[in-house]
């Protein structure tokens, strides 16, 4: 197995676009202004990591942690996630996920209020515990996903894909979801949820 290394601030200066780095520490270090455009990250840290004003347009990141890391204005242009944790972020500080794809990624406890997520790909994503509120979901696939405890106070809805995912973990009685997809086994379980009482 090979060893993690352990990055300092020093080291930032070393990171170039359009590299590949596998198994970094870069827990707690300041990554603003850096400019990371094609790079891959594969089994890196970046817990509690600070990316004010960095790039990751057209980035791949896999088996990553970015736990409470600090965004803003950070630039996640046509970005790769997969099995990537993302707990405790705060989305609503002018960060772009536009054309970004994440899979099988955990959104626990993180604040996705008001946040654009027309047309992206979630799939088999968990969310658990985290504010949706306001946020747009118009033709979004969240194939698979988990969601337990989740605010979705005027979240839209419509042609949203929401195939085989946990339904149970959503208040969906205050919400339009004229559009939504599902299966009809999900159907069933949310009539039954709303009260309505399904026969043949």
């Amino acid at each position: 197995m090979r060893h993690p290394r352990v990055y300092t601030q020093s080291d930032i200066s070393t990171l170039k676009a359009g590299g590949t780095y596998e198994h970094g520490i870069f827990d707690k270090l300041d990554l603003s202004t850096i400019d990371l455009t094609e790079t891959t990250f594969t089994h890196c840290s970046f817990e509690k990591v600070r990316l004010v004003d960095t790039k990751f347009n057209a980035a791949t990141l896999i088996h990553c942690n970015f736990s409470n890391a600090v965004l803003g204005n950070t630039n996640f242009f046509s970005t790769n996630f997969t099995d990537c944790k993302l707990v405790g972020l705060d989305f609503t500080q002018d960060v772009s996920i536009v054309g970004t794809t994440f899979t099988t990624c955990m959104f626990d406890y993180s604040n996705m209020r008001g946040l654009d997520l027309a047309k992206l790909k979630l799939d088999k994503c968990s969310f658990h515990e985290v504010d949706m509120s306001l946020a747009n979901l118009e033709k979004t696939s969240l194939v698979d996903a988990r969601f337990t405890n989740v605010t979705i106070d005027q979240t839209k809805f419509m042609a949203t894909d929401l195939r085989g995912a946990t339904l149970q973990g959503l208040n969906l009685k205050t919400n339009d979801l004229r559009g939504i997809i599902i299966t009809p086994h999900q159907l069933q379980m949310l009539a039954e949820e709303i009260g309505i009482l399904v026969t043949e």
